[in-house]
């Protein structure tokens, strides 16, 4: 009972202080981000994709301030992406290759993302192989019943929409049945902050835009044809599909930019998410709109990094489409932005609504979708006063969520004896015993500091508040940032 109240206490005290920028449970953290690699780098093939690392840092970095990040990728990054990290994070050491890194990092974090890729699965195999005492865990990730065994064993994991996280805790009968410290947290793209704005004013300059007078239309596939751009093997019944809806699809983003450009004066950039969705924006919305709205449309040729694209959604009146994450990170900087989702999104659509913005959310598949979009753009255009209230509402409902869960991530597990390969509780030895008095005659744990003073309340969220596998009270030392093998440590003070 009394474990409970303490454990309840260290939560709600962790909240405040992460969102104030508090202690953190971890001296140096290694991210493990960045696996699209084509010709031996990391390529910009997705926006969204490209983001996800830089987007976790952000987010971590504003709350664990006093926490040391490195990035572990899977090879050397093109320079685009290059240039956007040392600009941003000119102080993140980026190591790259299938080798663990060689640092003192004291946990190993998969970033936000889909979830966990084949390359990411075996860096977590590699990192357990040589530092067996150094856990991981996962931030703002989406869910596959086939990463449920590893999970598992993670120090805690978040998931980056609701609907994951209940496919993640449903067991049979509707028992939640994974055993981590787990919950929500937003996708971390909402606080990608690595806007490019010079590049994006260039940008306008060249093509005749203007900074709120213009419109961001994205178009979309059913499914990525990632064939197209890598020369593999086409997937032919997912490039049916993609042909079967492609007009029928794009047609709601026309009905939006028809919207946009002759009943409230913009101007429309069509732009892509990723590579393959460049060719739609002539093929798919361009050459079906209208003459006089063509010529109030441009269309962008070259793909662009993140951080351009972040500079110039950041700069327009409202970014709509068939893709998530451009949405995503123009919502997070305060633009209005609709999702124009269709059955083949899975779960990740749901982010929207798990952040308070579910009515800028339109499914497509359903009668009248072109009517509902042109509406949905039009209302925001009309009211951009009632839209900016609505995003400073999402922004908050963000950060709560985000500052809720990383308080949670902050009370550390007491691990770290192995079990048949699977992380179990370490039990701390008292120094000496008590005997064993009946639960309610023992005294209560204190949290002390190294120096064996009582620790302030507001050190507790970096402490862990679990209950003690031990038959007598003691005081216990967890140290937030100190050697991972003697971090645990328990005092020979007793109260």
């Amino acid at each position: 009972m009394r474990t409970g109240m303490i454990s309840a206490v260290a939560l709600l005290l962790a909240c405040v202080q992460v969102s104030q920028g508090g202690v953190a449970p971890y001296r140096h953290i290694l991210v493990r981000d960045f696996r699209t690699v084509k010709d031996g780098q990391v390529i910009c093939f997705n926006i969204g994709t490209a983001a996800h690392g830089p987007s976790t840092l952000a987010t971590l970095m504003k709350r664990w301030p006093d926490t040391k990040f490195s990035v572990w990728a899977d090879a050397p990054l093109v320079p685009e992406l290059a240039t956007l990290m040392a600009r941003r994070f000119p102080n993140v050491a980026i190591y790259t290759g299938d080798k663990v890194p060689e640092t003192d990092a004291d946990l190993l974090l998969v970033s936000s993302g889909s979830g966990i890729a084949g390359s990411v699965r075996r860096s977590i195999e590699a990192w357990r192989a040589s530092r067996a005492d150094r856990p991981v865990a996962a931030y703002a990730i989406g869910y596959s019943s086939a990463q449920r065994a590893l999970i598992s064993t993670f120090d805690f994991c978040f998931f980056r929409d609701k609907e994951a996280l209940a496919r993640a805790e449903g067991g049979k009968n509707g028992t939640p049945t994974l055993p981590v410290k787990h919950g929500f947290a937003p996708d971390a793209v909402f606080d990608f902050d690595a806007a490019d704005d010079a590049g994006a004013s260039a940008l306008l300059a060249e093509h005749g835009l203007e900074p709120g007078k213009f419109v961001c239309a994205i178009p979309g596939h059913r499914f990525t044809p990632w064939w197209e751009f890598s020369g593999g093997k086409a997937d032919a019944k997912r490039a049916a599909k993609n042909a079967q809806h492609e007009i029928s699809d794009n047609a709601v983003v026309c009905a939006a930019i028809i919207e946009a450009v002759r009943n409230h004066g913009m101007k429309a950039l069509l732009c892509a998410e990723q590579r393959t969705e460049m060719v739609l924006a002539t093929r798919a919305l361009y050459d079906r709109l209208p003459p006089d709205v063509q010529a109030k449309c441009v269309v962008l040729r070259a793909f662009w990094p993140p951080d351009l694209a972040l500079g110039v959604y950041r700069k327009s009146r409202c970014v709509f489409g068939i893709e998530m994450h451009s949405q995503v990170m123009a919502l997070g900087n305060g633009v209005p932005a609709c999702v124009f989702r269709h059955s083949g999104f899975g779960t990740k659509s749901s982010m929207f609504k798990d952040v308070g913005a579910g009515e800028w959310l339109l499914d497509i598949d359903e009668p009248g979708a072109a009517r509902k979009a042109a509406a949905m753009v039009g209302g925001i255009l009309a009211d951009p006063v009632a839209a900016a209230a609505k995003c400073r509402a999402v922004r908050t409902a963000i950060d709560r969520a985000a500052d809720e869960a990383l308080a949670r991530g902050s009370v550390r597990r007491v691990f770290l004896r192995k079990r048949g390969g699977v992380p179990r509780r370490r039990r701390v030895q008292p120094s000496r015993t008590t005997g064993s008095s009946p639960r309610r005659n023992r005294p209560r744990p204190r949290l002390c500091s190294p120096s064996g003073q009582t620790r302030p309340w507001a050190s507790i969220p970096s402490v862990c508040a679990g209950r003690l596998n031990s038959p007598s009270a003691m005081c216990y030392n967890i140290e937030p940032h100190g050697d991972s093998n003697s971090r645990f440590q328990a005092s020979n003070k007793e109260k």
